[in-house]
């Protein structure tokens, strides 16, 4: 686990709070992980939770608990805005009003290639 993925652990299990703060999460993967590596295994993960046990005075295993009964990461992301030209298909144009270029089917070869095979046979 890296430093990015050990810090939103902690803020998606609730375990930051005054005491146990994002910047003590940063400075306490920086001091357990192996400087060549920059990653945490899973022994030194069980470290980790130790030290935070201890900084936030609570049981390891109620820190345990914390990660065990969370709900996974949490995603957020945007929602796109509706974009009249794009989502409304009455307002296409050209070649796109009948549902757009035709593609060359897949195995063929390139356009190229189907070029020059089509002028050998006439057409």
């Amino acid at each position: 686990m890296d430093g990015r993925t050990f810090a939103k652990l902690c803020r998606d299990c609730n375990i930051l709070d005054k005491v146990f703060n994002a910047t003590d999460a940063d400075l306490l993967f920086s001091k357990l992980a192996p400087r060549s590596q920059r990653r945490l295994c899973f022994t030194v993960f069980q470290e980790a939770l130790e030290a935070i046990a201890k900084k936030k005075s609570m049981r390891l295993d109620d820190v345990k608990r914390r990660i065990v009964s969370s709900r996974g990461p949490t995603l957020n992301g945007t929602v796109a805005d509706a974009v009249r030209f794009h989502d409304d298909k009455s307002t296409y144009t050209g070649v796109h009003v009948n549902g757009g270029p035709d593609s060359v089917s897949k195995g063929t070869g390139t356009t190229t290639q189907l070029a020059a095979a089509s002028m050998k046979r006439g057409f």
